[in-house]
């Protein structure tokens, strides 16, 4: 009488292949979807890990939709500590999402509250105080920011701000001598003209 391990091996075989097949096609619907479909995939199968939702808060900015992107950035701000590398990148885009809509009050009151200042976070309030016209408060706030951080290609629009505050109030020398210390920390930063 013939064993019927060889025939049960066979079946194990060819069931483990068809669930693997099945698992490929699965995946490979997935990343023909693109990007977005990436990471939506990768958050619901690990709901807790902030980079999956991080980046697909960036996905959500580049597809052309903050809102969706602002629920993200805020779960990575649920899921990780201050001072943490994802923790600061979300804060920041937090921030810019929000200056970019012009919803200026709501982006200074949470960059405000933020316990831990970044470059990206500086940058954005100098640029909501120089929008909402609060020059005064933006001159000294970014001047207080780069003694804190430095010159560097970084802090380079913070130079740049702090020219646009000067230009505004008529210190035209001054200005065009900031304009030009941005632009070699940055060359794509342009020089207005007073």
């Amino acid at each position: 009488m013939a064993s019927s391990r060889p025939v049960n091996t066979i079946r194990w075989c060819i069931l483990i292949l068809a669930l693997l097949t099945v698992g490929t096609i699965h995946r490979n619907r997935t990343w023909a979807g693109g990007p977005l479909a990436i990471w939506k995939d990768v958050t619901t199968k690990s709901p807790n890990k902030p980079r999956g939702h991080l980046n697909l808060g960036n996905t959500y900015v580049q597809a052309g939709q903050p809102a969706a992107a602002l629920q993200e950035y805020r779960r990575v701000l649920e899921l990780t500590p201050t001072g943490e590398p994802a923790h600061e990148a979300a804060q920041s885009n937090i921030g810019q999402i929000l200056v970019e809509q012009g919803r200026y009050a709501e982006a200074e009151a949470f960059l405000e509250a933020q316990p831990y200042r970044t470059i990206p976070m500086v940058i954005n309030l100098s640029v909501i105080y120089v929008r909402t016209q609060q020059l005064e408060r933006a001159e000294s706030f970014i001047r207080e920011a780069l003694t804190e951080f430095g010159e560097t290609d970084a802090t380079a629009p913070l130079l740049f701000n702090l020219a646009e505050v000067l230009r505004v109030t008529h210190r035209c020398m001054e200005a065009t001598v900031l304009y030009r210390r941005a632009q070699r920390l940055l060359p794509d930063l342009p020089i207005r003209p007073c």
